[in-house]
């Protein structure tokens, strides 16, 4: 299972296309970077993988780390279920975590 997918995910703003049908598939455990020139979409695309912007088009999947399952007491989930989720700054000192977990369907 992926860590995170994007398909066909598109941004406009106005008349500009900022990200035009991106999709990308990043493993568990796999980094990555995005690499180009100014204005060429890659803070817009964090910025809808991160939630803060909704794209216009495509789909994004963030899956979440089990330990996000577990702290929330959701107990089980099926595997490829989704859940809705929001974002909190960890006070440790780690980054985001996923919290408020909710499964859905």
């Amino acid at each position: 299972m992926a860590g995170l997918q994007l398909v066909n995910l598109t941004k406009r703003f106005g008349a500009t296309a900022a990200v035009y049908n991106f999709s990308l598939d990043v493993q568990d455990g796999e980094l990555m970077c995005l690499l180009g020139p100014s204005g060429c979409g890659k803070t817009t695309t964090l910025r809808m993988i991160g939630g803060f912007i909704t794209p216009d088009d495509g789909s994004r999947d963030v899956f979440v780390h089990v330990s996000a399952v577990t702290r929330s007491g959701l107990g089980t989930l099926n595997e490829g279920q989704k859940v809705s989720f929001d974002v909190e700054d960890d006070n440790r000192g780690k980054g985001p975590k996923a919290v408020n977990l909710t499964p859905q369907g």
